[in-house]
């Protein structure tokens, strides 16, 4: 993958079904030819090519980068000290621990853009599942991988 790639327009449809440029500036901007919606493309493991931006597919993508952004090592310091949510929603939901929250970022912030978290309507349900307090990297096949520690 290159770095500092270029972005370029992609038209996402928001959370009214309108179809609209993607121009997320240079918060967004790209390493290896990411688009401006951060995204990417099937090389750099977003977006295919000519896929249009909807919620679902950010939602998506989303969950993809953030089991990515789990990688650690186990070895290493300072490691899975980000919490993030662990899936997008206009309700609260449960919260993990990364390594990196560059990406994750990025692509919730294309997420608030198409106006996916004002999409759900009615009173949210609490969270179903215990509040992480803190993140650890343990070995695993891959190397190592953020856990979510819980306090009782």
């Amino acid at each position: 993958m290159g770095v500092g790639g270029q972005g370029g327009q992609t038209v996402v449809t928001d959370a009214d079904g309108a179809d609209k440029p993607a121009d997320a500036g240079n918060a967004l901007g790209g390493s290896g030819g990411t688009d401006d919606a951060g995204l990417g493309n099937a090389d750099s493991g977003g977006l295919p090519a000519g896929e249009v931006a909807s919620c679902s597919v950010v939602e998506t993508q989303y969950l993809d980068t953030v089991a990515g952004a789990q990688a650690c090592d186990p070895n290493g310091t300072g490691q899975c000290q980000q919490q993030v949510s662990a899936a997008l929603s206009s309700c609260p939901t449960c919260m993990t621990y990364v390594n990196d929250v560059a990406t994750v970022n990025a692509i919730k912030s294309v997420w608030e853009q198409l106006g996916c978290n004002q999409a759900g309507t009615g009173t949210c349900p609490p969270p179903s599942c215990a509040q992480p307090s803190g993140g650890t990297c343990v070995a695993s096949s891959a190397g190592g991988t953020c856990a979510s520690s819980m306090t009782n």
